[in-house]
């Protein structure tokens, strides 16, 4: 039986990025599923940096205008939360 009343978190090498990326590289199948996560989370966010990028080289003022917003709100949605 679990101990639930005690929280132990993952170590370092779940959590950041640079380990992620060591452990996927080393074929570890933990690392490889966090790093699907990760392209997963940063497929949307890439695609409305690329659309922005897009918009700017149109001269689409109200489309980068929107993108821009919408690039903020997914970012702050991610990087903004709450840390407890």
């Amino acid at each position: 039986m679990p101990a639930y009343r005690v929280f132990v978190g993952e170590g370092a090498s779940y959590t950041t990025f640079k380990g992620i990326i060591n452990g996927a590289m080393g074929l570890n199948a933990k690392d490889v599923i966090q790093l699907g996560v990760l392209v997963l989370i940063a497929t949307p966010i890439m695609r409305i940096a690329f659309s922005l990028v897009a918009f700017i080289m149109e001269r689409d003022k109200l489309y980068v205008f929107i993108t821009l917003i919408v690039l903020c709100v997914m970012l702050f949605s991610i990087f903004g939360g709450l840390k407890v």
